[in-house]
């Protein structure tokens, strides 16, 4: 009982007193664990969208770059304004949201499955961080033309951040 009031006490002096507050920046770096590959002779296939959230509540929030490292830290691509794929909105306003898929840069799955991205961000005034998640998928996939078929699995990883 003791330990159920001290709790309630702590959070509600932390969202009473303004004790909780997101991370306020004007640019940043963040890294993204991804994985791309197949299985079950291709009748599986397990790929990674990266999600990007403005969080906040003025302002613009640019994606200024993603670049795509192989699990040897070799480049796999690297994407800019302007190269982004269609559908990608680099430019987010307040409470708005993109997804990069992966599938969409990288055609066919690597030798290696793990892969990570550095991505750099820019706001016009220091605002909220971005929320970035990488989100694993898994469908099942026909082999020879290679549809996709019914999702099986979801998994989310928040990126972290990195110093520029």
């Amino acid at each position: 009982m003791l330990r159920t009031l001290v709790a309630l006490f702590s959070v509600s002096t932390l969202v009473l007193g303004g004790g909780l507050a997101l991370a306020q920046a004007a640019q940043g770096t963040l890294g993204c664990s991804l994985y791309y590959a197949t299985r079950l002779e291709g009748a599986e296939i397990t790929s990674t969208n990266i999600s990007f959230r403005n969080l906040g509540a003025k302002g613009i929030m640019t994606i200024e770059r993603i670049d795509i490292y192989h699990s040897d830290g070799t480049l796999a691509a690297s994407l800019a304004s302007g190269k982004f794929p269609a559908g990608f909105r680099s430019s987010l306003g307040p409470r708005q949201y993109t997804s990069l898929r992966l599938v969409d840069v990288i055609k066919t799955p690597p030798a290696g499955p793990g892969l990570q991205a550095v991505v750099s961000w820019a706001a016009d005034a220091p605002t909220v961080s971005p929320l970035v998640t990488s989100v694993f998928l898994t469908f099942g996939r026909d082999p020879k033309t290679g549809a996709e078929n019914e999702s099986r699995a979801r998994h989310v990883m928040p990126c972290a951040s990195v110093s520029r």
